[in-house]
């Protein structure tokens, strides 16, 4: 007799991480795991709290540079089919170039690849952002533009991986405000998906016309999929 075992695309375990949490109440950076910073750009400071908190991520740009400055958290990702983040954004009046520097992105660190990337944009009247997403063939695809005011937001990226290698139904989507902005589909990006393993904030990918501050707070991550909330 022949015994037919079915396919197995990988080990099955239900061991899920733990969510993660960056509320920077503690009045300084050490929830993060590490900083790229080499100018001090980068602050806890009272003046950035957003929503209930007592601290707030400051970004600060002075101009001239393009030096990076991160702040970054370590991830991990096992079975989970998806995941969400959250963060507050505040665009406080910064000076923008021609450049969308990025505010939020999530990496391999190995690889160095950007597998989702919230960018802002000043198109002249308004503050803008939108999502990119690398998926597995390396190629970034971005949303729209969508326009956010000179406040306090709360901005949440749901990513789901595709069902199995190939199936290509993968699914990533921008919320501003608990409102759904801008989604990707029919995305093939289950290896770039297992692959997560930190998320970062602050300036990358900028230009030398960027002068002033944002803020950013309260981070969180969670295994789920579903939207966090505020």
């Amino acid at each position: 007799a022949v015994t037919i075992y079915p396919p197995c695309y990988e080990p099955v375990s239900s061991w899920v991480a733990p969510d993660y949490y960056v509320g920077h109440e503690a009045g300084n950076l050490t929830e993060y795991d590490e900083l790229a910073d080499t100018g001090s750009n980068l602050s806890a400071i009272a003046g950035a709290k957003m929503d209930s908190t007592n601290y707030g991520l400051n970004v600060h740009y002075a101009g001239g540079t393009t030096t990076n400055r991160t702040a970054r958290k370590y991830i991990e990702i096992t079975n989970e089919t998806a995941v969400c983040f959250r963060f507050y954004f505040n665009p406080n009046t910064i000076t923008l170039g021609a450049g969308t520097p990025y505010i939020f992105f999530v990496s391999d660190v190995s690889s160095g690849n950007q597998y989702l990337i919230v960018q802002l944009y000043y198109n002249g009247s308004n503050y803008q952002t939108r999502l990119t997403v690398t998926p597995d063939n390396l190629t970034p695809t971005s949303t729209a533009y969508t326009t956010i005011t000179n406040a306090a937001h709360r901005i949440e990226v749901t990513y789901q991986r595709e069902s199995y290698p190939g199936a290509a139904d993968g699914v990533a989507s921008i919320y501003i405000d608990g409102s759904l902005q801008a989604t990707k589909t029919g995305l093939a990006n289950r290896a770039t998906f297992l692959k997560m393993n930190r998320f970062c904030v602050g300036g990358s990918n900028g230009d030398t016309a960027i002068t002033g501050d944002y803020f950013i707070d309260e981070l969180k991550m969670n295994h789920t999929g579903s939207l966090i909330g505020a």
